[in-house]
């Protein structure tokens, strides 16, 4: 006669099952944000060749407005693209902003709000003035967007019990598994493997707070540190070690 499972061995099955897909979800949303980037550039580069070709055959550049750039881009010959696409990074699904200005209304901007979803840009003074550089991804003949966007960031860290109490991780320290790490704003979140290691990959450059369940921890323990991690990723960062020593309570 064949058995079912138990309730123990159900209960291991869906607590293997969940620490899979909260890697496997942290991984997509990081590429599916590569893959909106790559995207978002292409389509400008588009608009931009476009926007060219227009000049050149009308001796003016459209004027501001998406509504208006789709107009005039409809009716351009050649046509290289007759319409505006729709910024994927944009929470309403709008289209790519594009702004005409400067001396003479000789420049121009075409703009997505990029992965952080506030990035923006404006002509002033003949050139481009960005807010929230790490997050605006641009075109314009004003000037070239040197934003790190291609750089994607990663952070690693440990969920580690730390015997001495030195605040840093030493060989032999045990770490602690099945613990939940939190990311904002982006709200991601894994777990911890074997060994209290986990990752966060695929990140923009930025401003993150990196947390964990404290009611997962064993009772006898408390945190090192404060119970939240400030980090920030700049251009030339791959890693960053946002580690959690666990120590025992007084």
């Amino acid at each position: 006669m064949k058995k079912g499972f138990t309730i123990t061995e159900f209960l291991i099955v869906i607590m293997v099952i969940s620490a899979l897909l909260g890697a496997t979800t942290s991984r997509f949303k990081g590429m599916r944000e590569e893959g909106n980037v790559a995207k978002a550039k292409g389509e400008l580069r588009t608009l931009q060749v476009a926007v060219e070709s227009y000049y050149i055959h009308n001796d003016a550049y459209p004027a501001t407005g998406s509504a208006a750039l789709e107009t005039a881009l409809a009716s351009a010959v050649p046509n290289v693209i007759n319409y505006v696409p729709a910024d994927p990074f944009d929470a309403v699904n709008a289209d790519y902003v594009y702004v005409r200005g400067g001396t003479n209304n000789k420049y121009y901007l075409i703009y997505s709000v990029g992965p952080q979803g506030n990035g923006s840009a404006a002509i002033v003074n003949d050139a481009i003035v960005e807010t929230n550089a790490v997050s605006c991804i641009y075109v314009s003949n004003a000037g070239q967007d040197i934003a790190p966007l291609s750089e994607m960031k990663s952070v690693k860290g440990r969920i580690f019990f730390d015997k001495n109490a030195s605040g840093i991780y030493d060989i032999g320290e045990d770490g602690l598994k099945g613990i939940s790490i939190y990311l904002s704003p982006k709200m991601q979140t894994v777990k911890s493997d074997e060994n209290g290691n986990f990752f966060f990959e695929s990140l923009f450059p930025g401003d993150y707070e990196i947390f964990i369940d404290l009611n997962q921890l064993p009772v006898e323990y408390k945190l090192f540190f404060a119970e939240k991690l400030k980090i920030k990723l700049t251009g030339g960062q791959t890693i960053f070690d946002a580690s959690f020593p666990l120590i025992l309570k007084e």
